[in-house]
């Protein structure tokens, strides 16, 4: 039986029953002495249908029936897709942003770069691990990538994927400098097939394709890496609109960012905006790999995830955490924590951590703020006043991750 109440998962079952009456004498079939034929005509037979064209489909499927096939089709359970997320504002804000969080000036200020980075980050590892099995998916774009309620992302749609023609991809990265965009080596593959694992022109759709994809030229795995440079721009760049998409898009095929992007995102993530120009790059030998790629988002994420806080020992659901770099001066922790606890009775530090790195100090605070309007103006409230302090460089709002920098929607 379908078990229904199992959370997370669609259950569709096909049941196929055999009929107690085809065991019967063929010619014992109607109520009574009358003949087959006339009781075919009158209509009343015990399970056959008055048509005959239709007794002879029931006549044809009565083998298939009488073995009782139960099929049983399983889905995890996606809400949506990762296209209906950029057509969403409100999706697009992630759940930190406010008025102490990621702004980015008037164009991007709606988007939460690292929710999003979040999002790229499980994304581009899903698909380091199909180019590691010696695979190529060709359509990746954000109608193929699935969001459950945990803002996991699932990749789908391989009705276009093959196999690389270069062979399986050693997809691990330069330990020496992760900004290094290498293109990843190649193996070649030792098998026997009688398929055609030549490349198709033409596959794949026009504004998330890489050049050589859409012309027909020879590409390998790297012809994914284009597309998730066009993903992760799209993350990144508000756009709202079909036709802004589509000219967009299409000027990023030659590498032209609009102005807007480069005043604000580029100005904030120039690591990020280095790394996309690489997956952009029109000479596939120029674009990084997978592993690369998922190293370089990591360490940028890192500067927005928590990492030496216990966050079991804070109330996570009602904890808000806080990043602060100021300069590694004597008493800067103490007179960090004073600043916070003067804004108001109702700031509450639940935990705290202090860690130099280059010549920097690293401070992560687990604060808790009334619910509601109240604790958000309270939160801007610090954050605006630890800005005013001299010796502190950078306030940001952070999320509660791992060091993997993987997103947890309960923190």
């Amino acid at each position: 039986e379908d078990d229904q109440s199992s959370p997370g998962y669609f259950h569709r079952s096909t049941s196929l029953m055999s009929c107690d009456e085809e065991e019967d004498d063929e010619n014992d079939t109607c109520d009574g002495e009358m003949p087959s034929e006339q009781a075919k005509t009158a209509g009343h037979c015990r399970g056959r249908p008055e048509s005959s064209a239709a007794a002879l489909e029931e006549n044809e499927g009565a083998e298939f029936r009488r073995q009782k096939h139960i099929l049983y089709i399983q889905m995890q359970h996606c809400t949506h897709t990762l296209h209906e997320f950029l057509a969403s504002p409100e999706k697009r804000k992630g759940p930190y942003l406010d008025s102490s969080s990621h702004s980015l000036g008037t164009c991007a200020s709606s988007i939460d770069i690292p929710y999003a980075l979040q999002l790229f980050s499980q994304i581009v590892k899903g698909v380091k691990h199909v180019h590691q099995q010696g695979l190529i998916h060709r359509d990746l774009k954000p109608s193929n990538c699935f969001l459950d309620g945990s803002s996991s992302v699932k990749i789908g749609d391989f009705g276009l994927s093959r196999e690389s023609v270069k062979g399986v991809i050693d997809d691990t990265p330069s330990s020496e400098n992760l900004v290094a965009f290498d293109q990843p080596s190649v193996k070649k593959i030792e098998r026997s097939t009688s398929g055609d694992v030549g490349n198709t022109a033409g596959v794949g759709t026009y504004l998330y394709a890489s050049p050589e994809q859409i012309s027909g030229r020879d590409y390998d795995a790297s012809t994914d890496i284009f597309s998730l440079g066009v993903m992760l721009f799209e993350l990144c760049f508000p756009m709202y609109t079909a036709m802004e998409r589509a000219v967009t898009l299409k000027k990023l095929h030659n590498s032209e960012f609009p102005d807007a992007w480069q005043s604000t995102v580029a100005a904030s993530f120039p690591t990020l905006h280095s790394l996309l120009t690489s997956m952009l790059s029109v000479q596939p030998s120029k674009r990084p790999s997978a592993a690369t790629i998922e190293d370089n988002i990591d360490k940028i994420l890192g500067g927005y995830t928590v990492f030496s806080l216990d966050r079991g020992g804070a109330n996570e659901k009602g904890s808000i955490y806080l990043r602060v770099e100021a300069d590694e001066v004597e008493g800067i922790l103490r007179e960090t924590t004073e600043l916070i606890n003067a804004t108001s009775p109702f700031v509450m530090i639940q935990q705290y951590s202090l860690k130099g790195q280059s010549r920097k100090a690293i401070m992560e605070f687990a604060l808790s703020l009334p619910p509601g309007g109240e604790g958000v103006e309270l939160l801007s409230d610090v954050c605006n006043r630890l800005r005013e302090n001299d010796h502190i460089d950078i306030v940001r709002r952070v999320t509660g991750g791992t060091r993997e920098g993987s997103f947890d929607a309960s923190s």
